[in-house]
């Protein structure tokens, strides 16, 4: 009797809470493996004057092209869709982007995990994650760094059934110092919480929900909201020629990206012709749209365009200097008069000239006469922004007023963080896709009739 009552005992401690053991949870893939997950993207503001809500379909694919003793070498697939298209045979992706990772036997990823606070990430990695000592167990909890930004904070709740196998839920958390704080005066403040579902059979998350609030300074609640919500939709092994038309695809996409640049008109063109002769002679794989987004691409700077596909917010390592026939980086900052958050990518639609200033230059002043100048002439057929890249914020606000002006002057503080700008004043005339189509310095005789031809050219009468 006392036999059974200790054998009792110690079943119902192995089952404690807190007392739960830890498993080893290391990726499990093959070579010409693919992954497949499928889901939602839905972005939303509720701002005095913008209120908006988009829904995207999101797939996402992995595609073992290796294995070794050390890990997996990746092609990782990541396509957003509007559900706002009519015809979804027809709908080119709002992003589409295919690249190329290594992935250790314990989760860490050559790619980077900065996805963007306030749009789609390029390629979305939520599914893979790096433990401590590769060990998952209920309670157990870790902190990672993430410079520049705060750390994440996670956390392994107790197991559950999730799609008839058992999982571990992981709540992962972070938010900047500002969330929370509606009297900060400069930036915005959010809140980034991920919930995957994870099993210990397969090292990867079965089910992944990331939901991103932002909040502004003079706000007292979330303000917009961007929420990913994706699950793990089968696995299937290509071997054979299968397996090889996949990996064939992928690696002409990738030798070919590597080469592309939008400036070298010789490049671009035998990129457009390769693509061409690529989807002639072989059959097509789940890889070819992105294969077609870069002969897009291509196509589109042969014409000195933009791409039609736009390129989604990523995070940004070093700043980019404007130049003709590039995409003009992204940005997101305010309004120095309205405190207005203001994005890049919302002014497309229309030509934008941006004038980039030091507001206690002796240009300031006729600099900013004159883009008044351009925008009372064309309306609102274009846009004009001014942005102040250095100099008294005060003293430029007096002038706004002084000069009755209505054009909108922004913060530069953020802008550099993906703009680099070396000499003011700088007039960037783009087109009403994001195209930088002319970068004029200085301040002379001849830079407004400059300026006012190349915004003229692209006006649509």
């Amino acid at each position: 009797m006392t036999w059974n009552v200790a054998l009792l005992v110690a079943v119902l401690s192995a089952y404690a809470p807190g007392q739960q053991s830890e498993e080893v949870v290391v990726p499990k893939l093959e070579r010409g493996q693919e992954l497949v997950f499928r889901g939602t993207f839905e972005e939303e503001a509720a701002r005095p004057g913008i209120r908006f809500r988009r829904t995207y379909d999101y797939e996402g694919r992995w595609f073992v092209l290796d294995r070794d003793a050390t890990g997996y070498d990746l092609a990782a697939l990541t396509v957003f869709y509007s559900r706002e298209a009519q015809n979804r045979a027809a709908e080119l992706p709002v992003s589409i982007n295919l690249e190329r990772v290594r992935l250790d036997l314990q989760g860490r990823m050559s790619a980077s995990d900065l996805v963007p606070i306030d749009g789609v990430p390029a390629i979305e990695r939520g599914m893979f994650f790096e433990l401590p000592q590769g060990r998952l167990g209920v309670g157990k909890h870790w902190d990672t760094p993430q410079d520049p930004r705060p750390p994440r904070g996670w956390r392994v709740g107790a197991l559950v059934s999730y799609r008839g196998a058992s999982c571990y839920p992981i709540t992962v958390t972070q938010q900047s110092e500002q969330w929370g704080r509606a009297t900060t005066p400069e930036l915005p403040g959010w809140k980034r919480i991920d919930t995957l579902h994870v099993s210990a059979l397969n090292g990867y998350a079965s089910a992944v929900e990331r939901l991103i609030e932002i909040q502004d300074p003079s706000a007292q609640q979330a303000n917009s909201r961007y929420h990913l919500k994706y699950q793990f939709d089968g696995k299937l092994h290509y071997a054979g020629a299968l397996g090889e038309e996949r990996r064939a695809e992928i690696l002409e996409h990738l030798a070919l990206a590597k080469s592309f640049d939008p400036t070298n008109r010789a490049t671009t063109e035998l990129i457009v012709a390769r693509v061409q002769r690529w989807t002639q002679n072989h059959p097509a794989t789940p890889y070819r749209e992105a294969l077609l987004a870069l002969q897009r691409r291509a196509d589109a700077a042969n014409r000195n365009d933009t791409p039609p596909v736009p390129m989604p917010l990523q995070a940004t390592l070093m700043p980019e200097t404007p130049r003709v026939g590039n995409r003009l980086p992204e940005f997101l900052t305010r309004d120095l008069l309205t405190r207005e958050q203001v994005r890049l990518s919302r002014l497309r639609g229309k030509p934008l000239v941006v004038l980039y200033l030091n507001a206690e230059a002796a240009s300031a002043m006729p600099t900013l006469e004159f883009l008044q100048k351009l925008q009372t002439h064309f309306g609102t057929h274009a846009t004009m922004i001014g942005i102040v890249m250095e100099g008294d914020i005060e003293a430029v606000k007096r002038l706004h007023k002084r000069l009755n002006l209505t054009i909108p002057l922004l913060e530069g503080t953020a802008v550099r963080k993906t703009h680099q700008i070396d000499t003011t004043p700088l007039f960037v005339v783009v087109d009403a896709n994001g195209g930088t189509q002319a970068v004029i310095v200085g301040w002379g005789g001849e830079t407004s009739g400059l300026v006012w031809r190349e915004l003229d050219r692209r006006i649509e009468r």
